[in-house]
């Protein structure tokens, strides 16, 4: 274990601070808020070797806390072996993959990132990434095992759904034009944030 100390950079810098400061094949993500369970590592690698992949996922619990339940309970993901261009254009239409169950070969990262660390991204620079590494022909592979416990809280960033949302269509807009999608698709995405946008700006007064 190497203890690496910076001061606040946000999500985007951290991450690549530590990617730097490693030695490994494999990276693996997990905030301090979230929660591994014991096998996810050993299945996870199993996985990326059978399968032929670049980076494996998976669903996972998400958990509430203080109190019960109020929102979804696990996550939706797009599961299988999907490759490059097909998981571009899927993930140009929802983002399905919880970073806290991502296992992916530092090669990768290598080629595709680093993770944007620019202000505007802050939230959405994993989301970025995926479509960066999509782009560049990686294989991805989803697991429907519930590998991980996601935490949600009042004092998380992804509370404020504006704080999610406005960088969210950054990466979109970022990224749309890169894809096979139909003018149509195009259009049907990005409405649909801007709405979802300007509802939870107006809920959060």
């Amino acid at each position: 274990i190497k203890y690496v100390f910076q001061e606040n950079g946000r999500l985007g810098k951290a991450r690549n601070t530590g990617i730097e400061n490693s030695t490994g094949s494999l990276i693996a993500f997990l905030d301090s808020d979230d929660l591994w369970l014991p096998e996810k590592l050993q299945r996870q690698v199993q996985a990326l070797v059978e399968e032929g992949a670049d980076l494996v996922y998976s669903s996972g619990f998400i958990f509430y806390d203080p109190g019960p339940a109020s929102g979804p309970t696990e996550f939706a993901i797009v599961s299988g072996r999907v490759e490059g261009s097909k998981m571009f254009d899927s993930l140009l239409m929802e983002n399905n993959i919880p970073v806290l169950s991502v296992l992916l070969r530092s090669d990768v990262f290598k080629n595709a990132g680093p993770f944007e660390e620019s202000l505007p991204y802050h939230g959405c620079e994993d989301y970025d990434l995926w479509l960066k590494a999509a782009a560049r022909g990686a294989v991805f592979y989803g697991m429907t095992d519930k590998l991980v416990r996601y935490r949600r809280h009042n004092l998380a960033m992804t509370h404020k759904k504006s704080k999610v949302l406005e960088p969210m269509l950054r990466v979109i807009k970022r990224h749309i034009d890169a894809g096979n999608l139909t003018e149509n698709q195009k259009r049907t995405r990005l409405r649909s944030i801007y709405r979802q946008l300007i509802g939870a700006l107006i809920e959060e007064g």
